[in-house]
């Protein structure tokens, strides 16, 4: 939640503050239904900085009671407060987020994205936030099966994983002796382990973060340890140099101050088991 403290001067008044409330009320009013504005009172008539994202992908970015909110969103805050520029959260479908930037009607995607060299020839990436990669989802009474990263590589069990996702890739390559469960979706593959119709479930790192690190999940486990490894950056346009590098600068600023490492320890809490 955006605390107030963070919009209204120290030394305000209730007028001030009414104010802020009115103009705030004023903005979202005129907003449009995929666009969300988070005004800042730093100076008046701010320049926007329009951020593509997508609001399935909790932690890092997801719609509750009608409010973007997670990972992506409050770095956004935090880069717009240093670069005294006015939030325009424009969600969409992934895969419309390059070509939303590509044709300039967004100006940054901060939205879970990793680096890959597909994108790189058409995106320019800041620096990485954040390291992911592919890990597994098991029953938790099941730990003593898997001792260790090669002792999940090699298992002979039943190993489910979303299709067409880097996830299939990892098990279709790597882990030759499983018997191969494809699922359609997250869900369906997280029922079928609750359900015992598959042992292990593969997917990225924030989808198993977020389930295993849920305070009231006690059926099911994570195994931390990265099979894959991916960054997480946000992108914008090649010809967008002055952009990226003060988004580089506020980066590299939160990860000295401790700015970064708060924002996820908030969002990303964890039950981990890393075994050997």
């Amino acid at each position: 939640m955006w605390r107030i403290s963070q919009v209204v001067p120290k030394h305000g008044c209730f007028f001030i503050v009414t104010l802020l409330f009115c103009c705030l009320a004023m903005l979202l009013g005129c907003a449009g239904k995929n666009e969300t504005f988070v005004p800042f009172e730093k100076s008046k008539n701010l320049k926007q900085l329009r951020v593509g994202l997508v609001t399935d992908y909790p932690p890092l970015a997801f719609e509750e009671a009608g409010q973007v909110q997670g990972v992506e969103v409050e770095l956004a805050k935090l880069v717009a407060y240093d670069l005294n520029r006015e939030i325009v959260f424009k969600t969409m479908a992934f895969d419309d987020l390059i070509p939303a930037l590509v044709n300039g009607r967004i100006d940054i995607i901060m939205s879970g994205m990793s680096i890959t060299p597909a994108r790189e020839r058409q995106v320019a990436f800041a620096q990485p936030y954040l390291q992911v990669g592919q890990m597994a989802l098991i029953r938790a009474n099941e730990r003593s099966q898997f001792p260790n990263r090669q002792s999940l590589v090699a298992t002979r069990l039943r190993v489910g994983y979303v299709r067409d996702t880097t996830g299939a890739q990892f098990v279709e390559a790597h882990m030759l002796n499983a018997q191969r469960a494809p699922q359609d979706s997250v869900d369906q593959g997280v029922q079928a382990l609750r359900s015992g119709a598959i042992d292990v479930f593969i997917h990225d790192a924030p989808t198993i973060w977020r389930i295993a690190g849920n305070a009231t999940e006690e059926e099911l486990l994570g195994l931390f340890w990265p099979l894959t490894d991916e960054y997480l950056a946000w992108a914008v346009r090649p010809s967008d140099a002055l952009l990226l590098k003060e988004l580089n600068a506020v980066l590299n600023a939160a990860k000295q101050n401790g700015r970064l490492q708060a924002i996820l320890n908030r969002w990303i809490p964890m039950r981990i088991d890393v075994g050997s």
